[in-house]
């Protein structure tokens, strides 16, 4: 429900998350005003559409399909939407080049909202799927662990593609070639030469 802890966790987190990256004003959050706030919020309940029309007879050709309804103009949907926001925080419609603040990751300052803003997310997912939640410490060392493991071996990973791609384009010798076989938490790095592929010939030709 709206209530639970995560769900009012996430508005919280998010709506502070982005208040940052509008260069609004963070203010003071009382949860218990919040909840009740949102206890006030009522959800429509999903209705499907009546008037959906799926075609299962295969002998209809494409063009005797139902006619379908016409497709929105979304660059005009995302113009409209874009002055409605700038009206709506006051901002100069005629310059619509906003600032926004760029957030770096940081899960050491906990006043940066992340790590209450993933611990919310990824809690949420969890209760979807029924599998086990983890508190905010948890939580906290793995995305912790994240950033390195991918920087680290993206990087490697990157240069040593990058270098076989450049022997590629001189049209080097297979023999120059090297398959790599890597681990980052032992480590252990080991080179090998790549086998030549096995020649089939499926088609003869004069």
């Amino acid at each position: 429900g709206i209530n639970a802890e995560y769900g009012t966790s996430f508005i919280i987190n998010l709506a502070q998350l982005w208040a940052w990256e509008w260069n609004l004003p963070e203010s003071a959050v009382d949860l218990e005003e919040v909840k009740k706030f949102l206890s006030t919020i009522k959800l429509p309940p999903f209705v499907p559409k009546n008037n959906k029309k799926i075609v299962t007879d295969e002998s209809i050709k494409k063009g005797d399909e139902v006619k379908k309804d016409p497709e929105p103009d979304f660059d005009e949907i995302i113009k409209n939407s874009k002055l409605e926001l700038l009206q709506f925080l006051g901002a100069d419609t005629k310059n619509t080049a906003l600032r926004l603040n760029v957030a770096q990751f940081e899960k050491d300052d906990d006043s940066n909202h992340h790590i209450d803003y993933i611990t919310a997310c990824s809690n949420l997912r969890a209760r979807m799927y029924n599998i086990p939640e983890g508190d905010r410490l948890t939580v906290k060392g793995i995305a912790g662990r994240i950033i390195p493991a991918i920087a680290t071996t993206t990087a490697v990973v990157s240069g040593l593609v990058t270098l076989e791609l450049i022997k590629m384009v001189k049209q080097s010798k297979v023999a120059d070639f090297r398959n790599l076989f890597m681990n980052l938490a032992v480590p252990i790095f080991a080179l090998s030469e790549p086998v030549l592929c096995v020649d089939t010939c499926l088609l003869y030709t004069s």
